[in-house]
């Protein structure tokens, strides 16, 4: 969408972390922990990333010799995508929806106070840009030229 403001953008991150949160949650709850399962040194050990009501979300499971072994992940992915849970999405998600709101009502002040230099609306508004948040938006949409 070349058109989209910032606001848009906040706005379109926002809803797709939604989305990815009732997707992430539809067997689960949406707070997750990893279980450590064996150790590794050499990978600091593995175990699986599950629910706070049990359902396994990351990890494999994998059949050796007839053999089912339980859901394994390496101990760092594990805490990390434990750590960035659903949960968390939809903090992001929230901070996303302020900024954008912020921004909109930055954008209407400026409009009020300079209504017929539009010069001077566009320097105002450039400088309430959330930088912050929009790379946080960009790299949700996928939008970050592929730095993640």
């Amino acid at each position: 969408m070349p058109d989209q403001t910032p606001a848009d953008l906040l706005a379109a991150a926002a809803q797709r972390l939604r989305d990815l949160h009732t997707a992430a949650t539809a067997h689960g709850a949406p707070d997750w922990t990893y279980t450590q399962h064996r150790d590794h040194p050499e990978r600091g050990g593995s175990g699986a990333v599950r629910t706070e009501d049990g359902h396994t979300v990351a990890g494999t499971r994998a059949s050796i010799g007839g053999r089912t072994r339980v859901p394994s992940i390496i101990r760092p992915y594990g805490e990390w995508i434990a750590a960035m849970d659903p949960a968390l999405g939809l903090l992001i998600a929230d901070w996303l929806d302020a900024a954008a709101h912020r921004f909109r009502s930055a954008q209407l002040g400026a409009a009020e106070v300079w209504p017929d230099d539009p010069a001077q609306q566009a320097e105002f508004n450039a400088r309430q840009w959330p930088d912050h948040a929009l790379a946080v938006a960009r790299a949700v949409l996928g939008q970050d030229g592929g730095t993640r």
